[in-house]
């Protein structure tokens, strides 16, 4: 994909940086937190958040949404997974093998947060996976940001 498209990937872990490096050398990997993270507005034709933005320290999440909204062309997507309840911030002392932070909201409030961020939803829709052997739901929200006025 890196062949046809300009992308740029991001992740607060190093080790995830080495890899995507390696894995996809044709794309543009940014070493950092995506809350503080700045880029010019309509920078992106896209943005694709999975299984991230249940990592956010609570109370974060709007704020991104709404970076997210001024990133994105006219035109442009977000495709993301989010919580689909309230947490408002737990670990998981052995998720894979390490602690992990977790927290999210409920559905009506993070599709709010999705539209203040200048977005249009187009679907959202909850979805279950099992984690050994666990039901967890996420949000799957697909937006767009409008066209500009002609």
């Amino acid at each position: 994909m890196a062949e046809r498209f300009a992308l740029t990937g991001m992740d607060i872990s190093t080790r995830q940086i080495e890899l995507a490096r390696r894995n996809v050398p044709g794309a543009t990997f940014i070493h950092g937190d995506m809350t503080r993270v700045r880029f010019p507005p309509a920078s992106f034709d896209g943005v694709a958040a999975f299984y991230a933005l249940t990592h956010l320290p609570h109370g974060e999440l709007p704020g991104l949404l709404k970076s997210i909204g001024k990133w994105l062309r006219p035109g442009g997507l977000l495709v993301a997974s989010m919580g689909a309840g309230l947490d408002q911030g737990t670990v998981e002392r052995d998720w894979l093998g390490a602690p992990m932070y977790f927290s999210g909201y409920p559905v009506e409030d993070s599709l709010c947060f999705v539209e203040q961020a200048g977005l249009q939803m187009t679907t959202a829709k909850v979805e279950i996976i099992y984690e050994k052997g666990a039901p967890k739901s996420f949000l799957w929200v697909v937006a767009r940001k409008p066209e500009a006025p002609s």
